[in-house]
């Protein structure tokens, strides 16, 4: 089926799931699956957000819902909680998002996940005292993602951030972030470092640092390159509201790391700031350590790969099968080389640096400068990246 066809198909399946809304959420997936590889149908992507706001439309009313004690008012900024056996946390969030300096300008949206725990008579406790809180229980489980999403629809304000419920933010980390947005108007996003520690039910201003990582997530300054090959951002960013009016909600194909998507489907389009101070506290428990193993790793090279592959196309004009596709680099580095390029690899530093040495090594130079030539594009410039630009130079 041709481009034009798919594209006819897929405006016919929307269309579809409009008038017939049990066809929704198998329409989400199949259009997200055409979207991977023309996210510039305009057409297509309108169509979509418009059954995808259908569908959380119909999610929200099939809700348990508690918020009688809501003011409706002009907010800022709306917190996205997402709850899941989380009991024994949820009190403290909501005292970390109601002592922000700026907490008068925060609605805070809790999305609670079927959860078995009591959530809601925690969160009832606070309505009485606060009524910029909002309570939604769903009636089955559903994604971290899902619930996002959920919250970010039901959002009245111009800004977004998360507020894990075992995590904490600065008191002043929303003041931060959404000053860097506003005094930026073209950045659509914004991100500070992030404290950690090993141990639950810490505070940001007293805390065990964590034994991993020096204590700390300090990010390098921030370039799309390096978010293509680098889980960068952290958990506690903030931004615009307006950015899903364009390229759509949270994508519920994942589960694990699609956060990391939507901050790549952002900087593909819009400038990106980071701020070199810490705006929150990350606990890094057992499970977060672990990154879910098969589905973490599942995820971020499906990630990383297709987001690569759009880059790709967008300097070469061309999509990912060249020459140097990853599923010919074995070829390329000869029978009886196994450095553990899968096909459909997504690739990081490692692995270029590592085929343009063994290239070299073997004396295939003309390969060496081509591969090098067509990749680079994905690295931002570090010493490590430069000492190799040095190497082909030396090779012309």
């Amino acid at each position: 089926m041709t481009a034009l066809g798919t594209h006819d198909a897929i405006a016919a399946q929307l269309k579809d799931a409009r008038i017939h809304s049990g066809n929704i959420k198998n329409c989400l997936g199949t259009v997200r699956n055409y979207l991977d590889n023309y996210p510039d149908d305009n057409n297509i992507l309108a169509g979509w957000i418009g059954v995808h706001n259908d569908y959380l439309d119909k999610a929200i009313a099939d809700c348990e819902r508690m918020d009688a004690e809501y003011e409706f008012k002009d907010y800022k900024i709306t917190a996205l909680v997402s709850t899941y056996k989380s009991e024994e946390f949820i009190g403290e969030c909501l005292d970390d998002l109601l002592s922000q300096t700026i907490a008068d300008q925060i609605e805070v949206v809790v999305i609670d996940s079927a959860s078995p725990d009591h959530e809601s008579l925690v969160v009832e406790k606070y309505q009485k005292k606060h009524t910029n809180l909002r309570y939604l229980r769903t009636p089955s489980r559903i994604s971290i993602y899902e619930a996002w999403n959920i919250a970010i629809r039901m959002s009245s304000a111009d800004f977004l951030i998360p507020a894990s419920t075992n995590d904490r933010l600065s008191p002043d980390a929303c003041s931060l972030l959404v000053d860097a947005l506003e005094k930026h108007p073209e950045v659509m996003l914004a991100y500070g470092d992030s404290y950690l520690t090993d141990m639950p039910h810490q505070h940001f201003g007293a805390h065990t640092p964590s034994t991993h990582f020096g204590g700390a997530w300090r990010w390098p300054h921030y370039s799309f390159q390096d978010l293509l090959n680098s889980c960068r951002v952290g958990p506690h960013p903030m931004w615009r509201k307006k950015v899903h009016s364009r390229i759509g909600y949270f994508d519920m194909r994942y589960t694990a790391i699609g956060d990391q998507d939507m901050w790549l489907r952002i900087g593909r389009l819009w400038p990106i700031i980071h701020i070199a101070e810490c705006t929150g506290l990350a606990w890094l428990s057992k499970a977060s350590l672990s990154g879910n193993d098969t589905a973490f790793r599942k995820e971020i090279l499906d990630i990383r790969l297709r987001h690569q592959n759009l880059y790709l196309s967008s300097i070469h004009g061309a999509k990912f099968a060249t020459p140097f596709a990853a599923q010919n680099i074995r070829t390329m580095l000869e029978a009886g080389i196994d450095y553990g390029f899968p096909p459909d690899c997504a690739f990081d530093l490692e692995m270029f640096a590592e085929t343009v040495t063994r290239l070299v090594e073997r004396g295939r130079n003309a390969d060496a400068k081509a591969y090098y030539r067509y990749y680079r594009c994905l690295f931002p410039s570090t010493a490590e990246i430069e000492h190799f630009d040095r190497l082909i130079c030396r090779m012309e």
